[in-house]
């Protein structure tokens, strides 16, 4: 190259001209336009679809084939418009993933709702638990002043004389036993009102709704006298299916089916009523399961 060329080739390229045209060029590289595709072109669509492309595709690989046409400057398709089914695709897609997303932020909500409740009841638990400490606490020191009050009470000479039956302290140890007697007795009553209003039992259960192993009253017996301290007769006890307990309600004897359930616990006279609740692990809807009434229908 002579440098006459070499020399105007440089003051081109440092001209200010030049600079706003490499800019511009620059710009149109990252810039799409909209083309109608007259042919199908792998990787870009088919024949009649509107794409938005760069100018150096449309300028160098469709247009020089006479493949596509400019959509610019308000001008309007030649052919018949045709939809991509791949975008329709993609459409049906997103909708599906965003239908997902939402039962998936659902599900959680509902986990969360859940697992309140548990702390609550939890909560309520330990409650009651305290204060059945704080009972028994009480208990045993009454019991201790008790003693020492009859101990002190208690002379020489009464011992001696109370071999004979018609000594008048041997007539008032029956009325003091009796006493004792419902002095426990309204105790036990008192710490069986300090339950919860609702029990809870984790366990496992089949799809119909039925347990895969039943919870007796033995095991609900225990589960009272870890609460309340209170040993309980099985007989005292009554167990109804359902919130609210009907005139003509069946009495079971143990736990066969999630759901709310109604206890009856007779003492004395006195009747403490709770409800216990039986839910599974693997089921999450488990209001949808009702219980049914023979159980010919048990599956």
């Amino acid at each position: 190259m002579n440098l006459g060329v070499r020399n105007s080739v440089n003051t081109l390229v440092s001209s200010p001209v030049s600079r706003v045209f490499v800019r511009w060029s620059a710009i149109t590289r990252r810039v799409k336009i909209p083309v109608q595709l007259l042919k199908n072109f792998e990787g870009i669509g088919v024949a009649g679809e509107i794409v938005e492309v760069k100018h150096s595709i449309m300028r160098n690989r469709l247009h020089r084939y006479n493949g596509a046409i400019y959509l610019t400057n308000g001008r309007k398709p030649i052919i018949p418009v045709v939809d991509n089914p791949k975008i329709k695709l993609m459409e049906k897609l997103k909708i599906k993933e965003q239908e997902r997303l939402k039962n998936e932020q659902l599900r959680k909500q509902q986990l969360a709702q859940e697992q309140l409740k548990l702390k609550k009841i939890e909560i309520e638990q330990k409650k009651v638990a305290a204060q059945k400490l704080l009972t028994g606490i009480m208990f045993s020191k009454s019991e201790s002043k008790k003693k020492t009050s009859i101990e002190a009470a208690v002379s020489p000479e009464t011992s001696e004389t109370s071999d004979s039956k018609t000594s008048p302290d041997s007539a008032k140890q029956p009325k003091e036993s009796e006493d004792s007697n419902q002095d426990h007795v309204s105790i036990k009553i008192s710490r069986l009102r300090t339950l919860p209003p609702s029990l809870l039992f984790l366990t496992k259960a089949r799809e119909s709704g039925y347990l895969e192993k039943n919870i007796t009253k033995p095991e609900l017996v225990k589960r009272l006298y870890n609460m309340t301290d209170v040993k309980l007769d099985e007989k005292n006890i009554l167990i109804y299916y359902g919130e609210k307990i009907a005139d003509r309600a069946d009495k079971l004897d143990e736990f066969d089916f999630v759901g709310l359930y109604t206890i009856s616990i007779n003492l004395s006279g006195s009747n403490t009523r709770r409800q216990v609740l039986i839910k599974a692990r693997n089921l999450s809807a488990i209001n949808k399961l009702v219980r049914p009434t023979t159980n010919a229908d048990k599956k």
